[in-house]
């Protein structure tokens, strides 16, 4: 027999509510086709999906919470999660998988890659098929404080054999194609940028204005990290908290 506490029931009260809202708002995401680097097709855009209000305000602060315990307990048993690159980066990071995201009220990791699908059309990008959401996340604090921030980059592209008997098969390998991620609170400052770079040898230009979205708590974006150049401004007050992973792809064999 499986109890539930009285914090349980009120958690579970609340998560049917919500859902129930979050059918009703009938949700869809806003499109940005911004320039990026060409991909084998030569095509030199892509889109941005914006969802607003993807999770809702105690959601975030209930899943903010049970991912702050998680990286508290980290910290005690590795000490400095602190991801420190010179000139680059330099944030808490803490590595989950999909099982630290279950509260034991809710299952996060299916909650999300759920609503994603339900919320917009299916992420399409050339040369890929059969979109799978990463069982890899990663949990970021940015502080205040000039150092704390992400430069101008590309994500990197992961590669693996597929798990599927299929794709052992067929010789298949997947690679992590587009970048997910959800703000949990709102902040000033700390902004996500993306401009288009130019690049001939050494010399780098980019066209500006670059896009640039706030962080605002709820809000999940998903985007080719691999072909969009893109940054995190350092926050002006308080800290900034996200919860991201990537949308893995099968490589469309020709």
């Amino acid at each position: 027999m499986i109890k539930i506490n009285e914090h349980g029931r009120q958690m579970q009260a609340s998560f049917d509510k919500t859902m129930q809202s979050f059918d009703e708002r009938e949700l869809r995401a806003k499109e940005h086709v911004l320039p990026a680097r060409r991909n084998a097709d030569g095509e030199d855009t892509s889109i941005l999906f914006e969802i607003p209000e993807f999770l809702q305000p105690e959601e975030c602060a209930d899943l903010l919470q049970h991912l702050e315990e998680y990286q508290k307990k980290q910290e005690e048993a590795k000490g400095s999660i602190v991801q420190h690159e010179p000139g680059h980066v330099q944030r808490k990071r803490v590595a989950l998988d999909d099982d630290d995201l279950n509260t034991g009220e809710i299952n996060w990791a299916k909650e999300i890659d759920a609503r994603i699908r339900k919320t917009m059309r299916q992420p399409e990008v050339s040369g890929y098929f059969d979109p799978q959401l990463s069982p890899s996340w990663y949990f970021f604090e940015y502080e205040h404080g000039p150092q704390q921030k992400l430069e101008w980059h590309y994500d990197e592209t992961l590669t693996e054999r597929g798990t599927r008997k299929s794709d052992y098969h067929h010789g298949a390998w997947r690679e992590s194609v587009m970048t997910v991620g959800i703000y949990l609170n709102t902040v000033d400052g700390g902004e996500f940028e993306t401009m288009y770079k130019r690049q001939r040898g050494e010399e780098v230009t980019g066209v500006k204005p670059p896009f640039t979205m706030k962080k605002v708590a709820g809000t999940l974006i998903l985007f080719e990290g691999t072909r969009l150049w893109h940054k995190v401004n350092p926050v002006n007050s308080g800290k900034s908290f996200g919860l991201f992973t990537v949308f893995d792809f099968q490589v469309r064999r020709t």
